[in-house]
Formats: structure tokens, C-alpha cells, sequence
């Protein structure tokens, strides 16, 4: 997911078009040199662990009729805080590239209805509420910051725990944040209901500690609102320690960072793993081969990439390909015919595996190969497939960035270190990121 502000503490959803919009089904591309994936290491953490949670790529919500391709889920227990009046949320996105927990007001309400008005309302002054407004390159999203406890982890979700942690309802019916500004519906398209969002919520698990920092602390952006009646929201600078924070962050124990491990292979579904905490238990140890890249304070690193120099680079779940230049020392075209003809998505004439060389903060470097493969034929081959490794597509509206998105994350184990927080394994505080090759 990537963002449009001056910090991608908040980076937007690209989750580009369903398989409905681009054929029938996904797969490997069967043309070229055939597509290698590595498998990912194993980690010591099992499902059950208390600090493992599931993960799944599926399809979405909407599969098989709009199914979106490399799209990761988990699903969550929310619960109004200190009771057990609570509710189980599937099919929220995993996105290492924003941050804060993210759910439609539809989706706590079709799974508890009572749940909604039992959520305590962020307060403003006066009389007041709090409402956000998020803008990702996809859309925006706008709702009350509400609080509840976060269950998720261990046995049904009883592992680890996020007490009270503020999040936004997306779409929340209360009466002072239900109808959102026109400084906010100005910045893009609304993503108020699950096939515009692509799930049921977003928990974002990346970089940083809140979702917004220090910009919003000191800027009265159209971010951050205090919405005093219908019609009455007026954008309000927000202190870092009222802001929404980072589930894994705000989580009593493991929450240095995480990390993500998926399975290799194009597929019709996955499996795997978020492990919560880097280097915290014997479960979740950095694995010994990854690759280390510090990045700046606004979560990016310098890729070059196919004869590129792309200093606003950065790697994110959220994001359902790998987003690119389609020019330079190869030529990487859209596709311009077929099923997925004005996508966005590249269809070279066979598959690629591209080198990246990276840059980061402190001196830290490492090379990432880069599967690209030719999207129509991924479609094509194996009908039916919701896990297509290699999938990629243009940048456009980032300009200057490879986003490594979750066709990266296939085969791999992809660490988020936190900024500020330290880990085994890491040899600089965080925000850093680590990868397998």
C-alpha cells in the first residue's frame, strides 16, 4: 500500500484490478524461462504459537467472481475493551507498507451487531470526536478512531494481545464522523465498502510506531480531524501518543517488528505465517541468510533497478505486484493486448528474473532478484490461481520507486523492524527491513 504524503508512514493500496477485470484466473507464466521461486526458510514458529498468526491468500472476499490475485489476509478478534463482547474480522489485508488497524464499520457489524456503539469514540475537545481521513494512492479512507482490544495469535486468537489500541472504522454510522469533509472526499476516491477496499479492514504492521508521527503532531493536515456535529469536522494537528499506533507495536509482548514467511509456487490458495516479535522468543529468529537495508525516515531505500536509480523505493504487502518502470536497459511493456490490455500490468515476451541493487540507510546494501513474468500468460496457464509469483505492473503514480509488493513476499521470509527498536540479527535500529533471498 502507498501514500501520497510527506511521509509514507501511510502507504497506499495498490491492489490494482480483480481477476474478474483481467481474465478468468492467474498462474506462472509458461512462456520464457521458466519462473523460480526460492522456498522460504523455515521458521521455528508453527500456527498455534502464541505469537504466530495465520495468513492466507485466497482470492478475497469476492473470489471467484472478482477474485484479486496475491492479495494476503488474516483474520483478527476485536473486542470492546476489557469485555468479552467481541467479534472475529477475515479477510484483512496484511500491509507492511502503512501502518494502524483499519476496519469497515460493515464487517464488525455483520459479525456482532452490538459491537459498533460498544467501541468508545477517540474524544476531542469540547464535546468533541475524532475522525481520520487516510489517503492512499488507491483512494482514501475515512471513519471515527474508535478503541478495542486486539486479539490475534496463539489458539483462537487468544496468543497476544493489542489492549485498547485506537483504529479507524471505516464508514462508522456515528452521527459526528458519518459524513466525511470535503477536504477529505477532495483527496481521491472513497474506499468505504469492502470491494473498493479489497477486504474487510487493513492491518498495517509497517515501519513505523504511529501512522502518521511527528507530520501530524505538528500540522493540522487533513489527516487527523475533531468533529464536533454532522458536517462539523475541521482538520486538527494530532499528538504522536493520541495517534493510531502500529498493532504490533502496541502489542504487550514480541513487538519489535514481524515477520512474514509464504510459501513458494504459483497456486490456487496459501498459506503462512506472520510472526509477531524479531528475535524475541526462540520461535522467530531473523533467519541467518537475510538480506539487511536500512531506510530513511520515510521508510525508503535506493534501488537500482534495470539501468533505473530509484530512491523512493520500499517493500510492501499491501501491494498485490511488483510496481516498476516499464523503461530502461530491458523493456519491461504493459500489457497492450489480451485479457489484461490496459492494466498496468507488463507482459514481456518471456519471464525475467531481474537484479536490484539496493541502498540503505548506515551503509547497508544487498541485491534482491526480482521475478517478472509475462502477466497474460500468467492468467492463461493456470486458470483458477490467486498466488502468482512475479506478477508486476508500471509504477505510474509513484514516480522514482520499485515497490517489491507481495509478489516479492512469495518464497520468502520478509522481516519489518520498527523504528527505534532494535533486534538479533539487525545491525541498526529500526525503520529496517530483511529478506531471504
Amino acid at each position: 500500500m502507498s501514500v501520497r504524503r510527506p511521509s509514507p508512514r501511510f502507504l497506499a493500496l495498490l491492489l490494482l484490478c480483480s481477476l474478474a477485470a483481467c481474465g478468468d484466473g492467474a498462474g506462472t507464466s509458461t512462456t520464457g524461462t521458466p519462473a523460480t521461486v526460492s522456498s522460504a526458510p523455515p521458521l521455528f514458529a508453527t500456527a498455534g504459537d502464541a505469537n504466530a498468526v495465520p495468513i492466507y491468500v485466497d482470492g478475497g472476499i469476492s473470489a471467484p467472481a472478482r477474485a484479486l490475485p496475491n492479495a494476503i489476509y488474516t483474520s483478527i478478534e476485536i473486542c470492546a475493551p476489557g469485555s468479552s463482547n467481541c467479534a472475529v474480522i477475515p479477510h484483512v489485508l496484511v500491509d507492511t507498507g502503512s501502518v494502524g488497524l483499519r476496519l469497515l464499520a460493515s464487517a464488525i457489524r455483520a459479525a456482532n451487531a452490538t459491537l459498533p456503539g460498544a467501541l468508545p469514540q477517540a474524544a476531542g475537545t469540547a464535546g468533541s470526536v475524532v475522525g481520520e481521513c487516510l489517503p492512499f494512492v488507491s483512494g482514501v479512507t475515512w471513519g471515527g478512531v474508535r478503541s478495542a482490544d486486539l486479539h490475534w495469535g496463539g489458539s483462537n486468537y487468544s496468543g497476544e494481545l493489542a489492549p485498547s489500541i485506537p483504529l479507524q472504522v471505516i464508514g462508522d454510522t456515528g452521527a459526528r464522523v458519518a459524513a466525511p469533509p470535503s477536504s477529505c472526499t477532495h483527496q481521491g476516491t472513497l474506499l468505504q465498502t469492502a470491494a473498493a477496499l479489497g477486504g474487510n479492514g487493513i492491518v498495517g504492521i509497517g515501519l513505523f510506531a504511529q501512522d502518521c508521527g511527528s507530520y501530524c503532531a505538528q500540522n493540522a493536515a487533513p489527516i487527523y480531524f475533531q468533529c464536533a456535529g454532522p458536517g462539523a469536522c475541521n482538520a486538527v494537528a494530532m499528538p504522536v501518543a493520541r495517534q493510531i499506533p502500529n498493532p504490533v507495536a502496541a502489542t504487550t509482548a514480541d513487538n519489535n517488528g514481524s515477520l512474514i514467511s509464504l510459501p513458494a509456487g504459483a497456486a490456487p490458495q496459501a498459506s503462512g505465517l506472520l510472526v509477531l516479535g524479531i528475535g524475541t522468543r526462540l520461535n522467530n529468529a531473523l533467519p541467518a541468510s537475510s538480506a539487511i537495508l536500512g531506510t530513511n525516515a520515510s521508510g525508503y531505500f535506493t534501488a537500482n533497478f534495470n539501468g533505473n536509480t530509484l530512491p523512493r523505493s520500499f517493500i510492501d504487502s499491501g501491494s498485490s505486484a511488483n510496481f516498476m518502470p516499464t523503461t530502461g536497459t530491458v523493456a519491461l511493456p504493459p500489457c497492450s493486448s489480451g485479457a489484461l490490455a490496459g492494466t498496468g500490468y507488463l507482459c514481456p515476451a518471456s519471464t525475467l528474473t531481474l537484479v536490484s541493487g539496493n541502498r540503505g540507510s548506515a551503509a547497508t546494501a544487498a541485491t534482491a532478484n526480482v521475478l517478472i513474468v509475462n502477466a497474460n500468460g500468467a492468467v492463461a496457464g493456470n486458470p483458477g490461481d490467486y498466488v502468482i509469483p512475479g506478477l508486476a505492473a508500471e509504477n505510474g503514480a509513484i514516480g522514482q520507486s520499485l515497490d517489491l509488493g507481495a509478489s516479492f513476499f512469495f518464497g520468502r521470509t520478509v522481516a519489518t523492524l520498527i523504528e527505534n527498536q532494535s533486534a538479533p540479527g539487525f545491525p541498526l535500529e529500526g525503520p529496517a527491513l530483511g529478506y531471504t533471498p
